[in-house]
């Protein structure tokens, strides 16, 4: 051996020693053992092996996502699963069929269920999901409030409900409320749900209250030009409406504005509210695992940053999130919002019965 050759492998030598000492005395950072509880659920996940997803496109994306999510959640945890994606109906049918299923001594179809707490609070009664120690299972990222129903559902992003808007249309001054859009100036210019998205939490007692709202949506019923639904901003980018409201959340808003449309989003002041996507797993799921360790991974850095990357919702008590920044500029600027939860819908039996006649005044619309 030359004498260049003896010193390249003396080199390769003391680096290799030098590394192995570093990690002796904790100075290079090792893959950390994982607690007892997670470990044996990575390990019952692992065995599993398949995760049977089933959820809407334009809830939190296709394909493409999902590859990315299994790839993301492989990765964290150390696991082979494979992600089995079906694209869904929309999240109250979905309930349903989960519930049909487990009454008729079926699998669930889908091994998560990620929807409201419009859609999900009328399950809890039912027995339709496990309760999960989903904060003793990430101690360090999932924080109490991110968790509810006794473990059975789990928050997974925010959810700001408010106006989709031309930006070449109309100038946001970010002090509008609802009231605004009764002005002679938006007659024949707005566009609004069939279904009364966003409204329907107005009827609680303790907020604007039914008779309000009711009178309201019987106002704002004559400057409606049409009806669209929640995802379809692109008509408003087009110069079809100059506004959208209420759009049940500001995600493809800021989607189509990333795009370069000339579309803005703004959360009227006194009709402000924080709704929830939460993540749930069925009692009969078939990989129940799988479905609680895809949870924690959408909890992660990574999972949310997933979730921002495809429709632009992260979940605004995590330090890193997005939402979180809207939410304390509306804040600022006077709003006071409300959550909407769980707890809070079940705490409000009144909304049910007036979004059927908020829906009949909507559609007074000429």
């Amino acid at each position: 051996m030359t004498s260049d050759g003896r010193r390249s492998g003396m080199r390769r030598l003391t680096t290799s020693l030098f590394l192995f000492l570093l990690l002796l005395a904790g100075a290079l950072p090792a893959r950390a053992e994982l607690p007892a509880e997670l470990k044996a659920l990575v390990a019952a996940a692992e065995k599993e092996g398949t995760l049977d997803l089933v959820w809407s496109e334009s809830l939190l994306g296709g394909p493409e996502v999902v590859r990315q999510h299994q790839a993301k959640m492989n990765e964290r945890f150390g696991t082979h699963i494979t992600i089995a994606y079906t694209p869904g109906p929309e999240m109250a049918r979905l309930g349903n069929q989960l519930l049909t299923e487990m009454k008729g001594g079926q699998k669930a179809s889908s091994d998560v269920y990620v929807a409201s707490a419009v859609q999900i609070q009328p399950l809890l009664g039912q027995s339709l999901f496990l309760a999960v120690s989903w904060s003793g299972l990430l101690p360090e990222r999932i924080p109490g409030a991110a968790v509810e129903a006794g473990g059975r559902a789990l928050r997974i992003g925010t959810a700001l409900t408010g106006a989709t808007y031309n930006t070449n249309l109309y100038k946001s001054t970010g002090q509008e409320t609802l009231e605004d859009f009764l002005k002679p100036e938006w007659r024949g210019k707005l566009a609004t749900t069939p279904y009364a998205a966003g409204f329907d939490v107005l009827a609680a007692a303790d907020w604007w209250g039914a008779p309000k709202i009711l009178d309201y949506l019987g106002k704002l019923s004559k400057q409606v030009a049409g009806f669209i639904r929640c995802g379809e901003d692109e008509r408003v980018a087009s110069s079809e409406y100059v506004a959208f409201a209420l759009d049940c959340v500001s995600s493809d808003a800021i989607l189509w504005h990333d795009k370069g449309a000339p579309v803005g989003f703004f959360i009227p002041t006194d009709a402000a509210q924080v709704r929830y996507y939460y993540l749930t797993v069925p009692q009969h799921a078939q990989h129940p695992a799988a479905g609680v360790l895809f949870g924690l991974h959408l909890s992660t850095e990574q999972g949310q940053a997933l979730e921002w990357q495809a429709k632009r919702m992260d979940m605004h008590l995590y330090p890193e999130s997005r939402m979180r920044g809207m939410v304390e500029e509306n804040k600022a600027k006077g709003a006071e919002f409300r959550e909407i939860t769980n707890q809070w819908v079940t705490d409000h039996p009144e909304i049910d019965p007036a979004r059927t006649e908020m829906v009949k005044r909507l559609s007074q619309a000429k």
